[in-house]
């Protein structure tokens, strides 16, 4: 391999070492180092891709470039250790402090190498480099304050929006990877750049179309938009009314635009998908309040077993998206959606599920994958031809 990394260890680690320092070291020694460090990010930057193209298997290269990364963050942090070391004590020559930032500035560009040119196999979810994660703490420690310093009155949803940064800035969350620091630091831009006039009027309803769109899947956004929708269904005075209003904002939520590949929490669902199913289960729950308060008339005869249900092998989605057609093409002139579904819900069922929920057969109907089209049209197609026969 033409990129060996052993160069840079011997410098860093020994040389560069304020407890390896001899007062013998000149300024020409200094500079040597420099040019030897400068040297390198040439060589490296030229070498790396050959070194690549000699590796046969994906999986080689993915390693070979993760432990370049690792290798250089490892790097990078001893030589931040000794920067803060330098400047805790008197006796260290300002050089090599000088040629320590500037060896550091190396590193930072060959990590940034890494992660522009093989964004494929660069590992963003793992720790930055300390001396980046300093610089990005100052940063947003900067801007929070003059955003702050523009804010009136008791706005909670500026509170939410800004808590990962305090918590950041506080010390109390020490490391970030390089994807959250991407994240945190457009969603800070697009939070900044929002008009002053806003900022003054405590207008909440642009922040939270900011952080709904960059997937701000904190527990706390979650709540607070919770709350904001149950507080405007409960201002309806009727089961029927409620119903509608779950509807509509579950419509709200599905259509709802949030950039891919975003997010603020990696581990947690997305704050759509959170929101969603809290909205699904809330209609579920009137459903059934909704059910129980009608009446029943014991005394009239029917002519169908009440449990009867046509089976079909349709999935729920395909289901749906089934109901969908015959709406949108006229076959079915019911404009009650809600009524439809719910009639469908009751008196169908699939192969898996013998309980279709209304909300699942209402989600389903806004959102279709295309297997799921595929699979309709094959249907249809399939009633043709036995019409043709």
């Amino acid at each position: 391999m033409k990129c060996d990394l052993n160069i840079l260890d011997s410098l860093i680690l020994n040389d560069l070492n304020p407890a390896n320092l001899k007062e013998a070291y000149s300024e020409k020694e200094y500079s040597e180092w420099l040019s030897i460090a400068q040297e390198f990010k040439i060589q490296y930057e030229n070498n790396f891709l050959i070194d690549l193209f000699s590796l046969k298997e994906e999986r080689l290269i993915k390693q070979h470039v993760y432990c370049h990364q690792e290798r250089l963050t490892f790097l990078s942090d001893q030589l931040f250790v000794f920067i803060n070391h330098n400047e805790n004590t008197n006796n260290t020559p300002l050089s090599l402090t000088a040629i320590q930032k500037s060896v550091c500035k190396i590193i930072e560009d060959l990590i940034l190498f890494l992660r522009e040119r093989f964004p494929k196999y660069f590992r963003c979810l793992q720790p930055a480099p300390k001396k980046l994660i300093h610089s990005v703490r100052k940063e947003f420690s900067e801007s929070l304050h003059t955003l702050k310093s523009q804010l009136t009155g008791d706005n909670k949803l500026w509170e939410i929006a800004l808590e990962p940064y305090e918590i950041f800035t506080r010390g109390e969350k020490k490391s970030l990877s390089f994807k959250e620091i991407d994240y945190l630091k457009d969603l800070l831009n697009e939070l900044k750049n929002v008009p002053g006039s806003i900022l003054f009027q405590n207008d909440e309803g642009i922040i939270k179309k900011i952080l709904f769109s960059n997937n701000f899947n904190s527990w706390k956004f979650l709540f607070y938009l919770t709350e904001e929708i149950k507080n405007s269904v409960e201002a309806e005075d009727t089961l029927t009314g409620q119903l509608e209003k779950y509807y509509w904002h579950q419509k709200v939520v599905n259509q709802s635009l949030t950039k891919p590949s975003l997010f603020l929490h990696y581990k947690r669902a997305s704050i759509k998908d959170s929101l969603s199913a809290w909205i699904s289960e809330e209609i579920i729950f009137v459903e059934k309040r909704f059910q129980l308060l009608q009446p029943v008339n014991g005394s009239q005869n029917r002519l169908i077993n009440g449990n009867f249900k046509i089976e079909t092998e349709l999935s729920v989605p395909q289901l749906a998206f089934f109901i969908r057609i015959l709406t949108e093409t006229g076959t079915i002139r019911n404009k009650n959606l809600k009524e439809l579904l719910g009639f469908f819900s009751r008196h169908f069922q699939t192969k898996r599920v013998l309980n279709i929920s209304l909300a699942s057969l209402y989600s389903k109907y806004y959102n279709v994958t295309d297997s799921d089209k595929s699979v309709v049209k094959s249907f249809l197609i399939r009633m043709l031809n036995r019409l043709n026969n």
